[in-house]
């Protein structure tokens, strides 16, 4: 069976790209970061680079169709959900962040869901 990627993972995959760059941002642009989040934990800058990290493989994986990387990227969004809503705390300004990361799991899931067959 020939493993087709189709045009709205790449698209995804090539998106995840430019939000790993932006995460680079991140570490660089303490402001940005505090304008969503308020204070920020000592630890935040460990925090964004351990999922640079995790993203980069993850977009690897799923550019290679493993299916690995899905189980990884559920597990991450899973993960960045739960420390928005427990640790982090976005400030009223920065709430969109929780609907910004349920919408990118739903393209996500469905970017990978219409092509899970060619995942191996």
């Amino acid at each position: 069976m020939k493993k087709d990627r189709g045009k709205f993972l790449t698209a995804m995959v090539i998106l995840g790209i430019f939000g790993q760059l932006q995460t680079l941002y991140y570490l660089t642009n303490t402001n940005l970061v505090e304008q969503v989040y308020g204070t920020v934990p000592s630890w935040f800058s460990l925090y964004v680079l351990f999922g640079f990290l995790v993203g980069t493989v993850m977009l690897a994986g799923i550019w290679l169709l493993k299916k690995w990387a899905v189980y990884l990227l559920a597990f991450s969004t899973a993960m960045t959900f739960f420390m928005q809503l427990y640790v982090l705390k976005p400030v009223q300004a920065g709430q969109v962040t929780y609907f910004m990361t349920m919408i990118s799991a739903g393209l996500w899931f469905w970017a990978v869901y219409r092509k899970w067959e060619s995942f191996e």
